[in-house]
């Protein structure tokens, strides 16, 4: 599914909570509050144990990087310290560009950083491995026995 249908999903199901759900809801609690009150504590544990299912309607994937997601407040000082890392990682091929939330690179930062590396010193280091490019562009690792695998 596109990024659209997602955002329309999302949009229809604030509007039928808004538009069917909310009156049921204030119609009931008016007739029996007690079980308006359970049916409440019940929808909360469901919403609360079934959102890591369903949050992508909501949430724009392009604010969350590796599960950290990145707050509208904090947007500036994050940019300008993924720009460091970035700078410090394009310097070093030995040093390892997969992201993570201690680096918050996303993961198509960190891939690009790698094949910056790739391009520039022929070899970088992604994931705990040692990354080389061959003459002809090919990407391969040396296996425990001195022999290039070829990724």
């Amino acid at each position: 599914m596109s990024d659209e249908s997602f955002t329309t999903v999302g949009c229809l199901a604030v509007l039928i909570a808004v538009v069917i759900v909310l009156p049921l809801f204030l119609v009931g609690f008016i007739y029996s509050p007690p079980t308006t009150i359970a049916f409440t504590i019940f929808a909360a544990a469901i919403f609360r144990y079934t959102w890591q299912d369903w949050k992508h309607f909501f949430i724009d994937s392009s604010e969350q990087s590796n599960n950290y997601t990145r707050n509208s407040k904090a947007i500036t000082p994050v940019r300008e310290e993924v720009e460091v890392i970035t700078r410090m990682l394009l310097g070093n091929p030995d040093l390892d560009c997969k992201s993570t939330k201690g680096n918050k690179l996303t993961i198509k930062e960190s891939i690009d950083i790698h094949y910056k590396r790739l391009n520039k010193y022929g070899r970088s280091e992604y994931d705990g491995d040692m990354e080389y490019m061959g003459p002809r562009g090919g990407i391969y690792v040396y296996t425990a026995r001195g022999n290039r695998s070829y990724r």
